[in-house]
């Protein structure tokens, strides 16, 4: 099992994977915006492999006020649980990225009770809810109902 740090190539097998994290099955979507966010963004990729792609990282050095320094993970996907990848993952931006390494910082759905579990084998801890409003939720009166009934939405 090998982590390195992605440069540049073909971004599909990047993508497929972190469309199964999105649910997202439009390939080209995906690419598009992981191009936008690994060059407009300041964004850096890390992968996992052995003989083929198992893992996929995106994250970037940031500045937060309740934490300071960090490195944020915005996305982190396997495709397999339980073989080592995500940890693997996780030990490379420690190991190389020094005292912003140490201030790790990311977002979790709350219905992912498997990523949660996760990141707290490894060391995370919850300290901070995340909130936001889309504007399809207020626009399509069908999802913003079904968004309030199954608690998605808070007033």
């Amino acid at each position: 099992m090998k982590v390195e740090k992605y440069t540049t190539g073909n971004l599909t097998p990047y993508s497929k994977l972190l469309g199964k994290l999105y649910q997202i099955d439009n390939t080209t979507q995906v690419s598009i915006r992981l191009l936008k966010m690994l060059n407009f963004h300041r964004y850096d990729m890390i992968y996992v492999h052995e003989e083929t792609l198992k893992g996929v990282c995106v994250y970037r050095s940031d500045m937060r006020m309740h934490c300071g320094a960090c490195l944020f993970i915005d996305s982190l996907i396997v495709e397999e649980r339980g073989k080592g990848y995500g940890k693997a993952l996780l030990s490379y931006l420690q190991d190389n990225y020094g005292v912003i390494g140490d201030n790790l910082l990311l977002d979790c759905p709350l219905e992912n009770h498997n990523a949660q579990g996760f990141y707290k084998s490894n060391g995370f801890v919850p300290r901070a809810y995340s909130y936001f409003k889309t504007k399809e939720v207020f626009e399509n009166e069908e999802v913003y109902k079904h968004a309030v009934e199954d608690g998605t939405k808070t007033s």
